[in-house]
């Protein structure tokens, strides 16, 4: 194979022109084998060092860069769809499937599934129930409207006429409503979560949600308890999440007796360190 590298001649005249030149040439020869000899060592360097970092990577010492794609909330119901359906639509549950409620069907009255989340995808259709809270660009409510089932499966401020009326939820913003569809978290003395104004309007900030954050000290570990800020108002209702992401069941992970969180002989006692944070979720 011939060499693309100039070859270097020594030259044996120095005192001439000729010498002068063939010197230069020489000089230059070298210059540019010492440059592409070094461009090959940077080659080879790089090329040893992504070596290193693969053999490292396969026994764990380094760690690897990997995309992690955004968690998906999976919709709590998909039914099977009976027919074309829009996303905000009220939902009854037919003969053949989940159709748009029909106020002037007596039957849909106590057929009632929810709210539409998307269209029919392989013949299912999710639904937004009890408590899920739904966006929908095409909305444009006043926050705290209290929402009804309306004639072909819509939403109104207004029961309407027809063979029924059932309140459907509340809107918590222009596009978002909180899906909601029954009578008794609706109510004038208060509900479990909202309370409805002499005006017939919600207020959304009237959620008696709360949430205490602790970060868990030797004490704490000795103790195996910490005191709420206020007695939850079901005990069994209360959501604990380790903040390395670990969700906690009450009654089995924790006990709550009044205003105290106990994790003495349960589950939460395996789990927790001096320097973890938690928090606790609940309803006053």
């Amino acid at each position: 194979m011939t060499s693309r590298t100039p070859a270097i001649h020594t030259p044996r005249e120095f005192g001439s022109e000729a010498g002068t030149r063939a010197a230069r040439a020489a000089v230059d020869a070298i210059r540019i084998r010492l440059e592409r000899l070094e461009a090959s060592l940077d080659a080879s360097g790089e090329a040893l060092e992504r070596q290193r970092r693969a053999l490292l990577e396969a026994l764990g010492r380094m760690p690897r860069a990997v995309e992690v794609p955004p968690p998906t909330v999976a919709p709590g119901l998909r039914v099977v769809a009976a027919g074309s359906l829009e996303p905000g639509q009220v939902l009854a549950y037919g003969t053949s499937g989940a159709v748009a409620a029909d106020t002037g069907n007596p039957a849909h009255a106590a057929a009632l599934l929810g709210v539409a989340i998307t269209r029919p995808e392989a013949g299912l259709v999710a639904v937004a129930t009890e408590g899920q809270a739904l966006d929908c660009e095409t909305w444009a409510w006043t926050p705290g409207d209290v929402l009804y089932a309306a004639p072909g499966g819509g939403l109104a401020t207004l029961p309407g006429s027809g063979q029924w009326q059932r309140r459907i939820g509340v809107a918590l913003d222009g596009n978002r409503v909180l899906v909601l569809p029954g009578e008794p978290l609706l109510t004038p003395g208060g509900g479990r979560l909202l309370q409805l104004r002499a005006d017939g309007r919600v207020e959304a900030a009237a959620i008696p949600y709360r949430t205490d954050r602790y970060t868990v000290t030797p004490a704490m570990l000795a103790a195996r308890r910490v005191s709420l800020s206020e007695a939850p108002a079901d005990p069994l209702a209360v959501v604990l999440c380790v903040h390395h992401g670990i969700e906690q069941k009450p009654g089995v992970d924790f006990s709550i007796s009044g205003a105290e969180l106990s994790w003495d002989g349960l589950a939460l006692e395996l789990l927790l360190e001096s320097g973890d944070s938690f928090s606790v979720l609940y309803l006053t």
